[in-house]
C-alpha cells in the first residue's frame, strides 16, 4: 500500500511509535547525563512539591512514555482486530509494543522514571 493511502489510524500509531522510541531514549539519555546508574538505583529520583521545573519536566516526560506506550498497546490491539495491514506488518508492530513496554519495565525496575510526591 502507498504510504500516502495508508488510514489515518495507521500513520497515528506509526507517529506514536516513533515518538515514544525517541522519548524514552532521550529520557535514559538525560539520567545518565545527570547521575550514574549506580547512584540513580540506590537513590531513586523523587519530585517534589519543592522540585525544580527541569525535574517536573522529567517527571512529566517520563510519564509521557508510559501513556503512549498504553497508547501503542491499544493501536497494537486494532491493528489485529481490524486486520489492518499484512501480517508481517503486525508481527513487527507487535514487537516493537512489547520492546517498549520492556524498556519501561526496565526503567521503572532500575528507579529510573521519578516517583511523585
Amino acid at each position: 500500500m502507498c504510504p500516502w493511502l495508508r488510514s489515518p489510524l495507521t500513520s497515528t500509531a506509526a507517529w506514536v511509535v516513533w515518538t515514544n522510541s525517541l522519548l524514552c531514549l532521550l529520557l535514559a539519555f538525560v539520567v545518565m547525563m545527570i547521575a550514574d546508574l549506580e547512584t540513580v538505583v540506590e537513590e531513586p529520583i523523587v519530585i517534589t512539591s519543592t522540585s525544580g521545573f527541569q525535574g517536573r519536566l522529567f517527571a512529566g516526560a517520563a510519564y509521557l512514555c508510559i501513556a503512549m506506550t498504553i497508547t501503542q498497546m491499544i493501536f497494537t490491539i486494532l491493528a489485529w482486530k481490524e486486520k489492518q495491514r499484512s501480517l508481517l506488518e503486525r508481527l513487527y508492530y507487535s514487537l516493537v509494543t512489547i520492546a517498549a513496554a520492556g524498556y519501561l519495565l526496565l526503567l521503572g525496575s532500575l528507579s529510573m522514571i521519578p516517583m511523585w510526591f
